[in-house]
């Protein structure tokens, strides 16, 4: 593969490598277990604002410059929100593994909220 090449995959690639990279470093830092809280409370808020980026990314990702040539929208669409998904489970259940911390459902279900809203935020600008 030429430099042209690399540059051309490693652009819009960069951005959502360094956010997950992001995620996983803060999932990392032990800390207390946060009480239980109502579905959608400050803390969930901020995971849905987390993984909101994350699913913007990945989409502008998978549809930067026909890096997906001949895949139909629906079917990028669908690999970046399973992409995003199994992140966010995979970060729960690294968050299980780390000291003080724990994996909680009503979390995933915050991130996965916000990268629904993301792709279909995304998918709106991109018809107007």
């Amino acid at each position: 593969m030429d430099s042209s090449s690399y540059q051309a995959i490693r652009k819009p690639y960069m951005p959502l490598v360094l956010w997950a990279t992001l995620i996983f470093a803060a999932s990392s830092i032990p800390g207390t277990s946060l009480p239980q809280s109502v579905l959608w409370s400050f803390d969930k808020v901020i995971h849905a604002v987390i993984f909101f980026v994350l699913g913007f990314l990945s989409f502008r990702a998978f549809t930067f410059r026909g890096q997906t040539r001949g895949w139909k929208s629906g079917r990028i669409l669908l690999v970046s929100i399973l992409f995003c998904l199994v992140y966010a489970a995979s970060d729960e259940t690294h968050q299980y593994f780390v000291p003080m911390r724990s994996s909680d459902i009503y979390d995933f279900l915050a991130d996965s909220a916000g990268i629904i809203l993301a792709h279909g935020l995304f998918l709106k600008v991109r018809l107007l």
